[in-house]
C-alpha cells in the first residue's frame, strides 16, 4: 500500500514522479531490502540532491559516467535509510552461508535441517518465518541471481550456466528462470546484451 502525494513541477506545470528500483547485494549476500526498509521515501531536504542526479543521468550515455551518478544515489539512499530488520539469528546465518557457499551442491532440506539441528517440519517453518520464502525457494533465488549474472556478462552456453549454479536440468533451469525473470534465459540474455552495446 503506498500513499502518494501528487506535486505539479513549478518549471512545467506538470507532475513527475521518479522510481528507481535498486538491485544491491551487501557482500553479494544480503539485498538492502533485507536491511533497510523499502521503499525510501526522500526528505525535502534530499529531493533536490536526488531530483539533479536524475537529471544528469539522462543526459550521460557512457556506463562509467551513469555508474558514478548510480553510487552517489545510492549513497544518498543508504544514509537515509531506515534499519528493517534484525539480521538472522545465528543458526540461521550459518544455514544461509552454507547455502552460499555450497549452491552448486545438491541440498535438501533434511542436509539444511541437520546443520541447523532441528528436524525437517520444525526446520522448514522457522526458516520461512525468518526469510519470508522456504530454503528451496531462497536457494534457487541465490541460484537464479548468479545465472542472471553470468547471462549478462558471459557468454557461456546456457546449459553450462545453469550447471554452474547447481541445476543439473538446463529445462528445468529455463522453467523456473523464466517463472523468476518472465522471459526465457536466452531472451534475458538477448536483452542485456542489447542493452550493453
Amino acid at each position: 500500500m503506498q500513499n502518494l502525494t501528487h506535486h505539479l513541477s513549478s518549471k512545467t506545470g506538470r507532475m513527475l514522479i521518479r522510481w528507481l528500483f535498486i538491485d544491491v547485494k551487501i557482500n553479494d549476500r544480503y539485498k538492502l531490502e533485507d536491511i533497510f526498509e523499502m521503499p525510501i521515501i526522500l526528505p525535502p531536504n534530499r529531493q533536490t540532491e536526488v531530483n539533479d542526479a536524475f537529471d544528469t543521468l539522462s543526459g550521460l550515455c557512457e556506463l562509467c559516467d551513469k555508474m558514478s551518478v548510480f553510487y552517489r544515489i545510492i549513497k544518498i539512499l543508504l544514509q537515509i535509510a531506515v534499519s528493517e530488520k534484525k539480521p538472522p539469528n545465528a543458526v540461521f546465518k550459518k544455514v544461509a552461508d552454507y547455502m552460499h557457499d555450497n549452491f552448486k551442491d545438491r541440498l535438501t532440506v533434511h542436509d539444511l535441517a541437520q546443520i541447523a539441528n532441528m528436524s525437517e517440519s520444525n526446520f522448514y517453518l522457522a526458516f520461512k518465518k525468518q526469510f519470508g520464502k522456504s530454503p528451496i525457494a531462497y536457494l534457487n533465488g541465490l541460484r537464479l541471481t548468479l545465472a542472471s549474472n553470468m547471462l549478462k556478462y558471459s557468454d557461456e552456453p546456457i546449459s553450462e550456466i545453469a550447471s554452474a549454479v547447481g541445476f543439473d536440468d538446463p529445462f528445468y533451469f529455463s522453467k523456473i528462470f523464466k517463472s523468476e525473470f518472465q522471459v526465457s534465459p536466452r531472451q534475458y540474455r538477448n536483452k542485456h546484451n542489447i542493452e550493453n552495446i
